[in-house]
């Protein structure tokens, strides 16, 4: 009996690597021919332009709105660190290489440094020079700023492609959408991380 448990639990792990490895073809297949037709967006450029207008202008309030809370959470947790060690007016350092370096867009790090300038100058009471001086010295146009957008230019491919496969793999039911909109917010959460690791690896080596 034991054998028998051992052999079914093999049997199962076997079939799922199978599957996971087949379907990870598949969406190598499909995105390779979503790359390949790309091109062919332009031929209907109105729909094109209403779909990004859709999908990239109607999520600004969200985008802006989420960067300047994300700003000023940042302000409150770095400057209760920070002031461990005396470090207080080298929160903008702190807040803007954060921002700038791993969360996306540049209207979303723009947002988050107003807010940490809220949090930190106007209601905590860092000086407001020292707060945009240091950030101004610490940051760096390529090597912060282009490898920023470099990295939000990577992630919204990478989300775009796996939201694409999964609409185009679910089922055609209400509870088909529901798995490939969870599956879609999984796999795009730790496909960002992974990248994000991998970026940081190669953009960032012997900095400092």
């Amino acid at each position: 009996m034991p054998a028998d448990l051992v052999g079914g639990y093999f049997r199962r792990v076997g079939r799922g690597t199978l599957s996971a490895v087949g379907r990870l073809g598949f969406a190598a297949r499909f995105a390779g021919a979503v790359f390949t037709h790309a091109p062919y967006a332009f031929v209907r450029l109105p729909l094109t332009l209403r779909e990004i207008y859709f999908s990239g202008v109607l999520s600004l309030v969200i985008i802006l709105v989420s960067g300047l809370f994300v700003g000023m959470v940042l302000a409150l947790q770095g400057y209760e660190v920070l002031s461990r060690y005396g470090a207080n007016e080298s929160l903008g350092i702190l807040v803007a290489l954060s921002l700038v370096r791993e969360l996306l867009a540049a209207l979303f790090s723009t947002l988050g440094v107003f807010g940490a300038y809220v949090v930190g100058v106007r209601l905590i009471g860092i000086d407001a020079g020292a707060f945009w001086g240091n950030m101004q010295a610490a940051v760096d146009f390529r090597q912060d700023i282009v490898n920023g957008i470099i990295k939000s230019f990577v992630f919204g491919v990478a989300v775009s492609l796996i939201a694409v496969f999964e609409g185009y793999d679910a089922n055609p039911t209400a509870e088909g959408v529901s798995t490939a909109t969870t599956r879609t917010v999984v796999e795009s959460s730790l496909a960002i991380l992974a990248l994000d690791f991998v970026l940081t690896v190669f953009m960032f080596r012997g900095v400092g």
